[in-house]
C-alpha cells in the first residue's frame, strides 16, 4: 500500500489575545455595573424547584472573578479559572459541584444535569457526580484527542479532533444519544437534555437522539450556521448574519426570538428560556422567566459569553474571546473561515507561540454565506494560525 504523504501540522493557537478555540458559595463580590474583567453574573436561580432547599437566587450579583469560561447545568454552574482550575456553585444532589481535588491545566468545562466534566490540555476528559444509582462517573476507556466538549441531562458529548464525536452517560433520562455512525467533519458540539446537536465542516447542523419535541428536526434550509446550544427539548443555531433560529419545545414562546433579533454572536438554551449574546456585548433573553431567569440585569455590558441552566443565566464579563476559526481544507493549502459578524478581527500567522512572531496573514478573498474565507500557504513544517484584533 502507498505512504500517504506527510503533512505540514497545522495547530490552533490557545493565547487570549486570538485563541482558536473554537463553580461552597463565595460571597458577592459587587455589582454589576463595577464587574472588573473575568466577572461571572448571574441571575434567575441555582438550585431545582423539586429541591426548595437547594434553590440560591440569582439577582444581577457577580459570583465569580478571574474566569475565563462558564457553563451552566441544570441548577449549578462551572468556571474556568485563569490558572486551568474549576469553581463550581449551586446544586449539589449527586456530587456535581465537587470539583476533584487537584484538577488542573483544564482548558474547557461542560455542566449537565447532576454531574460535571472538564477537558485537559492533553485532550483527556474529566468527570464528576453520581448517576441515579449513585455510582460515581466514568469516562469511557481510552478517550483521548479530545478538543470540546458539552453535557447535559445525564449524558457528556466529546468532539475529538478528527471530527468525530463520542456520547456516554446514565439511562436515567432515557437511551444515550449515540450519534450516527457516519457522523464525521464535525466541528461544534452542544448536549441537550437527550439529544445531541453538532455543526460540521459545510457549516451545516446535525441532531440526533430525543425527538419527542421535535428538537432534532433541523430545517432542511438551515445552513452558513456559526453557532449552536440545545438544552432541555430545545435547539438554537446562529446564521452567519447574526440571525437565531429555534426549534423543539414550544412552550413560554421560547422557539419566537424577539422581533427583530440581529448581530447576534453567541446562544444559550436553558430548560425553558434562551439567550443571546450581541456583538457589542449586550444579552437578550426570552422565555419561560418564574425565577427571572429571562430578566437580563439593565446595567448588563461588555459581556463575552453566556451559558443558561435550568432556571438562571450567567454572563461572562469583559474577557475578549475571539470568534471562532473554521478550518475548512487541510494542508499545505488551508482554508479558514469566520463569521462575517466578527468585525476588527485580522488572521495572523506564526512559526511560533512567541507573541513577538505573529506577523499578518493574508488579506480576505471571499465571502460566503456570512463567513469571511481565506486561503493560507502552509510551506514550513508547522505553522499557528490564530484571530487577532487591536
Amino acid at each position: 500500500m502507498m505512504k500517504e504523504p506527510s503533512r505540514p501540522k497545522i495547530s490552533f493557537s490557545k493565547s487570549r489575545a486570538g485563541g482558536l478555540w473554537p463553580l461552597g458559595l463565595p460571597a458577592i463580590l459587587s455589582l454589576v455595573a463595577a464587574a472588573p474583567e473575568g466577572s461571572v453574573v448571574g441571575w434567575g436561580s441555582l438550585g431545582w424547584p423539586s429541591d426548595q432547599s437547594s434553590l440560591q437566587p440569582l439577582r444581577g450579583q457577580v459570583i465569580f472573578s478571574d474566569t475565563t469560561a462558564i457553563s451552566a447545568g441544570l441548577g449549578h454552574v462551572l468556571a474556568l479559572r485563569k490558572d486551568g482550575t474549576v469553581a463550581a456553585l449551586g446544586w449539589n444532589s449527586n456530587g456535581q459541584t465537587e470539583v476533584p481535588t487537584g484538577l488542573g491545566k483544564v482548558v474547557a468545562i461542560a455542566a449537565g444535569g447532576a454531574h460535571s466534566a472538564a477537558l485537559k490540555e492533553d485532550g483527556t476528559v474529566v468527570v464528576w457526580g453520581r448517576d441515579h444509582q449513585g455510582q460515581p462517573l466514568s469516562v469511557p476507556a481510552g478517550l483521548n484527542r479530545v478538543k470540546a466538549i458539552s453535557a447535559g441531562g445525564t449524558f457528556t458529548l466529546a468532539l475529538k479532533a478528527d471530527g468525530t464525536v463520542v456520547a456516554w452517560g446514565d439511562s436515567f433520562f432515557g437511551p444515550v444519544p449515540t450519534p450516527p455512525s457516519d457522523l464525521g467533519g464535525v466541528i461544534a458540539i452542544s448536549m441537550g437534555g437527550a439529544h445531541g446537536v453538532g455543526i460540521t465542516n459545510e457549516r451545516r447542523v446535525v441532531a440526533w437522539g430525543d425527538v419527542s419535541a421535535g428538537q432534532t428536526s433541523v430545517p432542511g434550509w438551515l445552513k452558513g450556521v456559526t453557532g449552536v446550544a440545545s438544552g432541555g427539548l430545545l435547539t438554537l443555531a446562529v446564521q452567519g448574519d447574526g440571525t437565531v433560529v429555534v426549534w423543539g419545545h414550544s412552550d413560554f414562546g421560547v422557539t419566537r426570538p424577539p422581533l427583530g433579533l440581529n448581530g447576534v454572536t453567541a446562544v444559550a438554551a436553558g430548560w425553558g428560556h434562551a439567550a443571546a449574546l450581541k456583538s457589542e456585548g449586550s444579552v437578550v433573553a426570552w422565555g419561560f422567566n418564574d425565577f427571572g431567569q429571562a430578566s437580563v440585569p439593565a446595567d448588563l455590558s461588555e459581556v463575552t459569553a453566556i451559558a443558561a441552566g435550568g432556571q438562571f443565566t450567567v454572563a461572562l464579563v469583559g474577557v475578549p474571546v475571539p470568534p471562532p476559526l473554521r478550518m475548512l481544507s487541510p494542508a499545505p493549502d488551508v482554508v479558514v473561515s469566520w463569521p462575517l459578524s466578527a468585525a476588527g478581527y485580522s488572521l495572523q500567522i506564526s512559526d511560533t507561540l512567541d507573541a513577538a512572531h505573529w506577523e499578518p496573514g493574508p488579506v480576505l478573498t471571499t465571502v460566503e454565506d456570512g463567513w469571511h474565507r481565506v486561503s493560507v500557504s502552509v510551506p514550513g513544517d508547522s505553522r499557528y494560525l490564530r484571530l487577532s484584533r487591536p
